[in-house]
C-alpha cells in the first residue's frame, strides 16, 4: 500500500508524522488532478460537508473504489456494497476495514470499481443542473422553461 494524499487540510501534519511513507501532493486541480485520482485503486473520503458528492463522483468515474462517509451525498451516489462503500462518519476503525477487505479481495474490489464506473457514467451535468431548476420552478410555484419541461 502507498497513500496518496491529495488536498491541504489541518490534518496534514499528523498524517505525515503517522505515514512516513505516504505521497503528499498538496492542492491539484485540473489534468494533474485527474491523473492522481486515475492512478489510485482505492479512494478513502471522510468528508462530512461535501454538498454533491463530486469528489466521490470523480473517483468512480476514473474506476475507483470508493470508502465514503456515510452522509446524504454520498449516499445519492453509492449504493452501498456495490458501487462503492459507505461507512459511519468519524469511525476510523470502519474505515480501516473496509479498505483492507478491499485490498485483500482482489475479486471484489474489482467488482466495486466496474459498477462504481458503469454508475459514474449515468450522471451528466446537464440532468443534474435540469433537476436543480425543475425543483426551484416547483418550489416557487413557476412554470418550467421549455428546455427543463423537455427533459422532465
Amino acid at each position: 500500500m502507498r497513500p496518496l494524499i491529495v488536498g491541504e487540510g489541518p490534518a496534514r501534519g499528523w498524517l505525515a508524522e503517522r505515514m512516513p511513507n505516504a505521497t503528499f501532493m498538496g492542492h491539484l486541480s485540473g489534468a494533474a488532478l485527474g491523473r492522481a485520482v486515475a492512478s489510485a485503486d482505492i479512494l478513502i473520503n471522510p468528508s462530512v460537508t461535501e454538498a454533491f458528492g463530486n469528489v466521490n463522483l470523480e473517483a468512480m468515474a476514473s474506476g475507483l473504489a470508493v470508502v465514503s462517509a456515510d452522509i446524504a451525498s454520498a449516499s445519492a451516489l453509492i449504493a452501498d456494497g456495490k458501487t462503492g462503500l459507505l461507512v459511519p462518519a468519524g469511525q476510523a476503525e470502519a474505515y480501516v476495514d473496509a479498505v483492507v477487505g478491499l485490498m485483500t479481495d482482489e475479486k471484489r474490489r474489482r467488482t466495486v470499481r466496474a459498477a462504481a464506473a458503469a454508475a459514474a457514467i449515468r450522471h451528466r451535468w446537464s440532468d443534474v443542473l435540469e433537476d436543480v431548476a425543475a425543483a426551484y420552478c416547483h418550489v416557487l410555484h413557476i412554470p418550467l422553461a421549455p428546455a427543463v419541461e423537455q427533459a422532465a
